[in-house]
């Protein structure tokens, strides 16, 4: 009898536990299927969040990696999430975005669409390097091409076993280094302008001007001749931004390259055209005159007679001014201003120096400085003598400084570094003298 019940005991306890475990299999299972369905939720959520994202212009909620991969047309940026990535195509070829599965490859990889003018050559690639541990720019027909000392690329000449070079920036008669010549600089460690010869020093000597692409290792564009926009800290000439100044078929325009793509800015219709940095405004001189040209708003000025020496921009306007030597008086020049509709706004025949600000100009007449609106009307009661002659080195006769609405002027008595001035302080406002200081000590540097 007793083992009978302990028996029964027994078999109630085994049911129990049994009963106990499958309980727990079973709320182990809701619980796994629980925290599965919740993480399949908040996997759909975070992809209902990024698809909105997406279509904002926005990154991933969670991004896992960054790419970035670069082609010599340009970029595709990679955002890595959670089983989808987010591409932005900012190529020549192609200009798209996308949200797709993240094992679906780059579109159009390695593919390029140029549009570059045809029929030019293919590049040397299979020849020997020479040493150039010296960094010379031409080593045995090969060009090197360098940023400080780092090598960019090499390039063998074309035409001929070893006549070729660095292309120089054309000279125009009246550039005052005239006799100076200017090597074009690699643009952005990317593009170099390559002048090619055939039978060089010869009765039939043929030239041309290539434009390589560094990065595509491909000509991209045929030139006769190229003009540097400006002259760097290395003394080598570069172009303004993306733009250049070039000459085909006898006429001078502009190009700009973008990503290795070539395209016409400026028509070739141009006998010159200069930059000036300053103003950031190019010249034109043709046939009808000379005019300036502002590339950021494609807008024009109109035709002036004579050549244009410096660029003014006041209030938005375009004062062009003229200086042609007087030749009856040694040193003094036959000055015009002109605004950007072609009206002569001011004109004198014996200036010597002349500054134009936003609603006055300053110059040297007669050993006096004059302070004249833009119809030539003196707004100086004083007398502003100059005490001697204008160079251009050394001491100045005249400094001329604008500090809000005061204006400083200052003749030095002689033109050593240390001197006496006398200066004057007007206001702009109705050109009152505030205050006049004599002999005053200054040491200039």
């Amino acid at each position: 009898m007793y083992n009978d019940s302990a028996g029964a005991m027994y078999e109630q306890q085994e049911k129990k536990r049994t009963d106990m475990f499958h309980r727990r299999k079973v709320l182990r299972k809701r619980i796994c299927a629980i925290i599965f369905l919740l993480i399949l939720l908040s996997y759909f959520v975070i992809l209902l969040i990024d698809t909105g994202r997406y279509k904002d212009g926005l990154k991933p909620l969670i991004t896992i990696k960054e790419e970035v991969k670069e082609y010599d047309d340009g970029t595709v940026r990679t955002y890595y999430s959670l089983g989808w990535v987010f591409r932005e195509y900012n190529r020549e070829t192609i200009k798209d975005s996308e949200m797709v599965p993240f094992w679906k490859g780059i579109r159009m990889d390695n593919v390029l669409n140029r549009v570059n003018e045809g029929n030019l050559p293919e590049i040397e690639t299979d020849y020997m390097i020479p040493d150039n541990s010296q960094m010379y720019e031409k080593v045995n027909g090969v060009l090197f091409f360098y940023n400080g000392e780092e090598l960019l690329d090499t390039y063998k000449c074309l035409w001929s076993d070893y006549d070729c070079e660095i292309a120089s920036s054309v000279i125009y008669a009246d550039d005052d280094n005239q006799y100076d010549q200017v090597k074009m600089g690699i643009i952005d460690n990317r593009y170099v302008f390559i002048r090619e010869y055939r039978s060089r020093y010869t009765e039939v000597e043929e030239s041309t001007i290539y434009l390589y692409d560094i990065k595509a290792k491909r000509l991209i564009a045929q030139y006769d001749d190229v003009r540097y926009s400006m002259i760097g800290d290395d003394n080598k000439g570069y172009i303004d931004s993306s733009k250049y100044i070039i000459k085909k078929n006898d006429k001078w325009g502009i190009d700009q390259v973008v990503k290795g793509k070539v395209t016409n800015y400026v028509d070739y219709l141009y006998d010159e055209i200069n930059y000036d940095s300053d103003s950031k405004r190019y010249i034109f001189h043709d046939s009808n005159g000379y005019l300036v040209y502002d590339a950021f708003n494609n807008t024009k000025t109109s035709y002036i007679p004579e050549a244009i020496s410096d660029i003014y921009l006041v209030d938005n306007e375009v004062y062009m001014l003229t200086k042609v030597p007087n030749e009856e008086e040694y040193n003094s020049y036959f000055y015009k201003v002109y605004n950007s509709s072609g009206t002569n706004v001011f004109s004198d025949d014996t200036i010597l120096y002349l500054e134009i600000f936003s609603n006055f100009m300053v110059y040297i007449k007669n050993k006096e400085v004059y302070i004249v609106d833009f119809n030539g009307q003196k707004l100086n009661k004083e007398v502003i003598p100059i005490y001697f002659e204008m160079t251009d080195y050394g001491v100045k006769p005249l400094y001329i400084s604008l500090n809000g609405n005061e204006l400083k002027i200052s003749t030095p008595k002689e033109s050593s570094k240390t001197h006496y001035t006398d200066e004057y302080y007007y206001n702009i406002e109705d050109f009152s003298l505030i205050r006049k200081r004599e002999q005053v000590k200054e040491t200039l540097e």
